[in-house]
C-alpha cells in the first residue's frame, strides 16, 4: 500500500464540493455534495464498487474479475485498505438523508514509495489487471512533467446506476481540486477505461495525456477480451491544481445591489491637488455612472493591465484576444452596479471594479478562452485560497475588487488611499462586514497600509514561481504579493 495518509490536522469530514442535479424520481433540482466518505459507509462503498463498478470498468470486465470470487475478494481487500487512509469521498444528497449515491476511492502515489510487486497478488486475474495498469501508467511520467514527488489518483469511481445521467461523475472529478488543496498535493492523474468516465473527465476540463488503443495492446495481453470494452481507447487524463480548468472559469457574483440603495450614491468626498497645479480641488467617490462604463474599462485596459503584476507578468496587455476577454469580464462586473469611480467635477479620474463573494453561492461562470486569462484566474484563486475570509471573520460574504486604478495624470495625490477608505461606507451601504483584496504592486500595498487595512497574508513571487512557470515575476515591481482586509460594523 501507499505510504500517504490523511494529514492529522485536517478536519473530518469535510464537504469539498456542492452542486445541483435532478432528484431520483422526478425532475426536481436538489442539492448534492461531495465529501469525505463516512466511516460507517465504507462497507456500502465497497458493495457499490462491487455491484456497479467492477462489471463495467474495462480492466475488470475484460479480464473477468467479477466472475472470479477469489479475485473479487482480493480487489475488495485493496479497496478497504485504500479507505483506511481516509481520503476517499462519497456523494450524498444535502438533505441529510445519508444515502450514499456514489464513491471515489482515492489514493496518493509517492515517488519514493516502493513499486507494487504484482507477484505478491494471489489471484491470476487481479495480477493481470495490475500488470496492465502498470503498463498503461508506464507510458507517462507524471512526476517529471509536473516536477512533483506525489500525485492524487483513484482505484475506482462509481455512481449508483439509479442516479446516472445527472453529471455526478463530472462533479466527482471537479471535486478533486479542493481535495488536492486540502491534501497539499498539486496534481491528479488517473487511468480512465470507459467512455462515460472519459467524457466526464473532458467535461471537468482534465487534460488527455495518453491514449492507447485496446487493439494495439491486445497481443501483449491475450488474457484480456478487449472486445468487451465500451471504448476504443484506454486513456490517462490529469489536471494540475494550479492551472486547473475548474479555475479556468471566472465566477460572476450572485450578489445584487440592494434595491433600497439609491443610484448613483456618493460615498466619500475629499480634497487633493488639481491636475496641473497645487490648487486643492474637491473629488468625490461615487457609483460609476453608466455613461462612464466603457471609459472606465478603457482606463483599466490602458493603464491597469500593463502595470498590475498578475497581468503584467503574464503579458495580458500584449495579447489582443486576452485584452478583449478582459474587457468582457470587467463589463460583466460593472453591469452589477457595484463599482465606483473617482470624479473631479465630471471627469473620471479613477476606477475600482467591485464584486461581492458569497459563501457556497452557485455563481455563474465566465469561461476564459485565452491561456493568459486562464493563468491569471488560476493564480488569483490560488492566492485567495491561502486565506479563508469566511471562517476568519465568521461571515458569509465579503467585498473584493477586480482592479483599482488612478489615471497617471492624477497620481501622487493620495487618490488610491481615498478609494480604499471609501470601502467603509460602501460596506455599510451593501450590508457587508468585510473587504478583502489581493494587492500585487507596491503602490497599492502602501495605499492599503495608509488606509489602515490589515495585512493578513504575504508570499514572495519567487516562492510561487515554480507553480506558475508562464509568469515572468521579474517584472513585478515588488517582492511580495499580499492580501489586506478591513472589517467594519454594519450600519
Amino acid at each position: 500500500m501507499k505510504s500517504f495518509r490523511r494529514p492529522s490536522d485536517l478536519e473530518f469530514p469535510i464537504i469539498y464540493h456542492k452542486f445541483k442535479a435532478k432528484d431520483l424520481d422526478s425532475d426536481e433540482i436538489i442539492d448534492y455534495q461531495i465529501q469525505d466518505l463516512l466511516e460507517e459507509d465504507y462497507e456500502k462503498a465497497v458493495e457499490l464498487m462491487t455491484t456497479d463498478y467492477s462489471p463495467e470498468e474495462s480492466f475488470s470486465r475484460c479480464r473477468g474479475i467479477p466472475d472470479d470470487p477469489d479475485a473479487m475478494a482480493e480487489v475488495q481487500k485493496i479497496w478497504h485498505l485504500c479507505l483506511q487512509t481516509k481520503i476517499s469521498v462519497g456523494c450524498y444528497k444535502s438533505d441529510g438523508s445519508g444515502e450514499l449515491i456514489g464513491t471515489n476511492i482515492l489514493l496518493v502515489y509517492d515517488k519514493n514509495d516502493e513499486p507494487v510487486d504484482v507477484n505478491m497478488i494471489k489471484t491470476q486475474h487481479f495480477r493481470d489487471l495490475l500488470t496492465l495498469l502498470k503498463f498503461i501508467e508506464g507510458n507517462y511520467d507524471v512526476y517529471e512533467k509536473y516536477g512533483t514527488d506525489k500525485y492524487l489518483s483513484d482505484f475506482g469511481l462509481v455512481t449508483k446506476k439509479s442516479y446516472r445521467h445527472r453529471g455526478i461523475g463530472t462533479e466527482f472529478l471537479k471535486a478533486r481540486i479542493p481535495i488536492l488543496k486540502a491534501l497539499k498535493v498539486d496534481v491528479t492523474s488517473t487511468v480512465f477505461t470507459v467512455i462515460g468516465s472519459q467524457k466526464a473527465a473532458v467535461k471537468a476540463n482534465y487534460e488527455e495525456v495518453v491514449a492507447v488503443k485496446w487493439t494495439d495492446i491486445a497481443a501483449d495481453f491475450p488474457q484480456f477480451d478487449f472486445t468487451k470494452a465500451d471504448s476504443e481507447y484506454c486513456k490517462i487524463l490529469d489536471m494540475n491544481s494550479f492551472q486547473a480548468s475548474n479555475e479556468f472559469t471566472h465566477k460572476m457574483t450572485t450578489f445584487t445591489r440592494p434595491n433600497a440603495l439609491p443610484f448613483p450614491t456618493i460615498y466619500h468626498k475629499f480634497q487633493a491637488k488639481d491636475k496641473d497645479s497645487d490648487e486643492l480641488v474637491e473629488y468625490r467617490v461615487q457609483d460609476l455612472l453608466e455613461e462612464d462604463y466603457e471609459n472606465g474599462i478603457d482606463m483599466m485596459i490602458s493603464e491597469y493591465c500593463p502595470e498590475e503584476s498578475f497581468n503584467k507578468c503574464r503579458g495580458v496587455a500584449n495579447n489582443v484576444e486576452a485584452v478583449k476577454e478582459k474587457r468582457n469580464i470587467w463589463r460583466k462586473h460593472i453591469n452589477k452596479r457595484l463599482s465606483v469611480g473617482c470624479y473631479k467635477s465630471d471627469e473620471l479620474v479613477g476606477v475600482c471594479i467591485f464584486s461581492v463573494h458569497v459563501k457556497n453561492a452557485s455563481e455563474s461562470p465566465f469561461m476564459f478562452k485565452t491561456a493568459h486569462n486562464r493563468d491569471v484566474s488560476s493564480i488569483v484563486d490560488y492566492i485567495k485560497d491561502q486565506y479563508d475570509v469566511y471562517s476568519n471573520f465568521d461571515t458569509d460574504k465579503y467585498l473584493t475588487d477586480y482592479g483599482m486604478m488612478t489615471k497617471k495624470t492624477y497620481r501622487h495625490r493620495g487618490i488610491a488611499v481615498e478609494l480604499l477608505k471609501t470601502r467603509t461606507e460602501i460596506l455599510k451601504s451593501l450590508d457587508v462586514d468585510v473587504t478583502s483584496t489581493i494587492f500585487t504592486v507596491i503602490g497599492s500595498q502602501k495605499a492599503a497600509v495608509k488606509a489602515n487595512y490589515e495585512e493578513v497574508y504575504a508570499v514572495k513571487w519567487t516562492d510561487i514561481a515554480q507553480h506558475f512557470p508562464d509568469f515572468d515575476f521579474s517584472k513585478a515591481d515588488c517582492e511580495y504579493c499580499k492580501i489586506f482586509i478591513m472589517k467594519v460594523g454594519k450600519k
